[in-house]
This record gives structure tokens, C-alpha cells and sequence, in this order.
């Protein structure tokens, strides 16, 4: 039945645009009946000729669905670049506090699906999750990105060039997507900066010849992709006067820290919600990789496993809250990442069957913040799991204020679930976390005291 809606779907589309050809109409309401396996009565004899086509063409719609989608529309539907990844479908924007889907979604895949794969990034994505993160903030500042967006549009015009047909390089639709990734790409390392333009006049030409707006692998136009490489390398030209490349620094600050906590976020909800949690190489720190090949460059492993030893040293050897302060402090080093991450995963490894088969509650915050805050719980035989993690932290914190606290969170709460026990312990921060007397609820200022993110066990 879904894909005889989808296919429905697709023919109104297909009616509403064939024009006046009246040959047209009769032609695609035979071609509905192919595909629907519904043969007239004189084509009943040939049905197993008929499956046999349809069962071949659904074959060939993988393909011609990524290279058609995935590997031309993405590159040209630039409203939300984050929303444009492989599976996904760049419609829009959940419409503030809309929380239920994600709960039903939840819902179903641990009804469903309990092990299926909860990746954030692949070697076929379109660009990093830590890069996803921060273009998502984009969506919490409709208005700053909009001024801010018009003014790079403006201000930048006299970098473009006119080409002999008269097109002028690039479009303001390539330009969307090229400042869109200079903010969810810039480097956290000052040292960085310099490989950094080489990095985006390669994802730049990739891009182009994708989108096959202007320019296509097999009839590349090379004088149109050459105009916008160097549109892109006047954007990060450091040099006086360059009003641009200031703005993009101090805009992308902003951008990258409030991206940073929501990243966070995302890894303690792969881990905790129902399915089992896929990490791509090299985002056990923050990873600003765009498509393919940047995301194929080699990972400095010996490093991660430097870092690694040396967290979990200080974790057992010096005071938590020390810890948790210089890992908040140092965010932009990428440590806070690993650490959210191998906490999170010791957490599963220490009671897997909570993780895989744990029922699944949605909990809604209540009080003054409860609009930036996810929370849910699992229970196994007993056992307990509850995740609060903040939302749209743009409109919580300041640029370089972490989203912790309790004048942060203010009077938000977060209901404990019929049956739940009123004592929990946190596998970030290591403490103890205790419902008031008489009350079924826990403060999120203390949930959230001294670590952006909670992942609390009982039982």
C-alpha cells in the first residue's frame, strides 16, 4: 500500500504538468496500470511478462533515484543544506515544538526496526554531522541569517564575473550554497585556514558539475566553474578591506559553538534511542568534513587514542567537576566530543540489553525552558534509562556560554515516568541525581548542572 501511494503521488504530479498534448493523459493512465500491476482484460494472459517489467523497473529506480535525487537535486535545492543528505528529504522544517514526531519515530523503530543502524554520517555523506549541526543553526536565526545573507549577497556582487554568453558566475542559488558551507565548514584551528580554500574549490567543482545547473561531469564548463572557484577564493582572500572574511570569523564563532552543543546532543540520542549507534571515522572529535573525497582524508587515530587515555585518566584520578569545566571551556579542541561519546557508549556496554530491547516513554519537559529540552526514557526488567539533551541553544545561551545550569534552565522540569525510581545516577558528571520529596519530576538546572548533556541509569 505505501508504494501504491507513492506512486499515486507521483502521477498527479505528472498530470498537473503535461500540458495540452491530448495524447498525453491516455498514455500515463495506461502507464499507472504497468506500474500498479493492474493489466487491462485483454493483457491478461501476458501477467507474468508484465510482473516481470515492473519487477525490472523497480530495480533500475535505486539508481536513477541517486543519481537523479541524491546526486543532482541536493546540490541544487539549497534552502537548509543540512536537510540534504542521503535518505533524507530536504521538505522543510518541523514547525517549533514539534517534538511528537521524533517520539513516533522512536516509537516505531524500537517496535520495528530495534536494531537497525542510527548513523549521523557515512562515507556517502553529503557533509559531516558536526558540519549538518551548525547549518541547523541557520534555522533558529531566520532573521540574522536573512539580513546578514542579503548583505554577503550585495556586498560580494563585484567578485562575480560575466562569461562571453552572458551568464554571470556563480548564481545567487550557488551562492546560498557556498556561504551556507563556509559557515558549517570553517576550521576550529587558526592553522587550518590556509588548507581551507582548497578544500571548497574542490567541493565547489564537485558541487557544479552535481547540480548540472551550469556544468556536468560529462560537458564540464570549465570557463563557468573557474569563475566561481575564484568568486570563492575572493570570499577568503585575507587581505585589508576584506569586510567579508571578518564576518564570516566572528559569525562562524557563534555558529560553531551553538552548533557544537547541538552535536553533542545528537551523539547521547544515537546512543540512547532505540536502534544501535554508528560512528563514522574521525567524528570521535569534531569533524568538518564535506563530501567525498574531503571525508575520505586519512584520521589521526593515534591521537584519538592519546586523548582517549589521557580522559579517562583524569576521569578516575582527579575531581569530575574539574574535568567537566576544562572540557567545556576547551570545547573547540573536539575533546568534549570524545568524552560524550565514550561515556555514552560505556553507559550501553555496561547494560546492553537496556539499550536494545528497553521499552521507550517520551517525557515533555514542563516549566520556563521546556522548549529547549528532548528527554525520554527507557526501562528494561527494572531497569532504567532517562536522556535530557537541549535544543535550539541559540535562543538559551550566549555564543560562548555553555547550556548549563540552573540560571540557565531556569524553573524546567523534566516528569519522571509511572513506576520510575526517584534516584538516578549520570554517566557524564557521575553524580547523583535525586527527585525532591514528594514530587515525580527532576529539575533540568540539575540534570543539566555542569554538562550540556545527561544520560542517567537506575536501577
Amino acid at each position: 500500500e505505501a508504494d501504491r501511494a507513492w506512486l499515486a503521488a507521483a502521477f498527479d504530479d505528472a498530470r498537473a504538468r503535461l500540458g495540452a498534448d491530448p495524447l498525453l493523459p491516455p498514455a500515463l493512465d495506461f502507464l499507472a496500470r504497468v506500474l500498479l500491476l493492474d493489466p487491462p482484460p485483454y493483457l491478461a494472459d501476458r501477467r507474468g511478462a508484465w510482473l516481470t517489467f515492473v519487477q525490472d523497473w523497480q530495480q533500475a529506480t535505486g539508481a536513477v533515484m541517486a543519481k537523479g535525487h541524491e546526486d543532482t537535486a541536493l546540490y541544487v535545492h539549497a534552502r537548509l543544506l543540512s536537510l540534504n543528505e542521503v535518505g533524507g528529504v530536504p521538505r522543510g522544517v518541523d514547525p517549533p515544538g514539534n517534538l511528537g514526531a521524533f517520539h513516533e519515530r522512536n516509537r516505531v523503530r524500537r517496535e520495528r526496526w530495534p536494531a537497525t543502524l542510527n548513523a549521523t554520517g557515512t562515507h556517502d555523506s553529503k557533509r559531516s554531522e558536526d558540519v549538518g549541526a551548525r547549518i541547523n543553526v541557520l534555522a533558529e536565526l531566520p532573521a540574522e541569517w536573512e539580513r546578514r545573507l542579503m548583505g554577503w549577497l550585495e556586498g560580494n556582487a563585484r567578485h562575480r564575473r560575466q562569461l562571453a554568453d552572458g551568464r554571470v558566475a556563480p548564481d545567487v542559488n550557488e551562492q546560498l550554497f557556498l556561504y551556507q558551507t563556509l559557515l558549517g565548514a570553517w576550521p576550529l584551528d587558526g592553522e587550518e585556514e590556509a588548507a581551507f580554500g582548497g578544500r571548497v574549490a574542490a567541493y565547489l567543482r564537485k558541487s557544479l558539475r552535481e547540480a548540472k545547473t551550469h556544468s556536468s561531469w560529462l560537458a564540464p564548463d570549465e570557463a563557468y566553474e573557474e569563475a566561481a572557484l575564484a568568486f570563492a577564493a575572493a570570499l577568503l582572500r585575507d587581505e585589508p578591506g576584506n569586510d567579508f572574511l571578518a564576518e564570516l570569523r566572528d559569525f562562524g564563532e557563534r555558529i560553531a559553538a551553538f552548533g557544537a552543543w547541538g552535536s553533542l546532543a545528537q551523539v547521547v540520542l544515537k546512543v540512547a534511542s532505540p536502534g544501535v549507534p554508528d560512528f563514522y571515522q574521525g567524528s570521535e572529535l569534531w569533524d568538518l568534513s564535506l563530501v567525498d573525497p574531503d571525508n575520505r582524508r586519512p584520521v589521526d587515530f593515534d591521537r584519538r587514542r592519546a586523548l582517549l587515555a589521557e580522559l579517562q585518566r583524569r576521569h578516575r584520578s582527579e575531581d569530575r567537576a574539574d574535568l567537566l569545566a576544562d572540557l567545556l571551556a576547551g570545547w573547540r579542541d573536539g575533546r568534549v566530543k570524545l568524552y560524550t561519546t565514550w561515556r555514552a557508549l560505556a553507559a550501553r556496554a555496561a547494560d546492553p540489553r537496556l539499550f536494545l530491547d528497553g521499552d521507550y516513554r517520551p517525557l515533555l519537559a514542563e516549566g520556563e525552558r521546556c522548549r529547549h529540552l528532548v528527554a525520554f526514557a527507557r526501562r528494561h526488567e527494572g531497569r532504567w534509562l532517562l536522556v535530557a539533551v537541549p535544543r535550539w541553544v541559540s535562543g538559551l545561551v550566549g555564543a560562548h556560554q555553555a547550556p548549563v545550569g540552573a540560571a540557565v534552565w531556569a524553573a524546567t522540569w523534566v516528569p519522571l515516568p509511572e513506576g520510575a525510581p526517584r534516584r538516578w545516577r549520570d554517566a557524564f558528571t557521575g553524580d547523583e541525581v535525586l527527585a525532591a520529596d514528594g514530587e515525580r519530576r527532576l529539575a533540568a538546572g540539575t540534570l543539566l548542572a555542569a554538562f550540556p548533556v545527561a544520560l542517567l541509569h537506575a536501577g
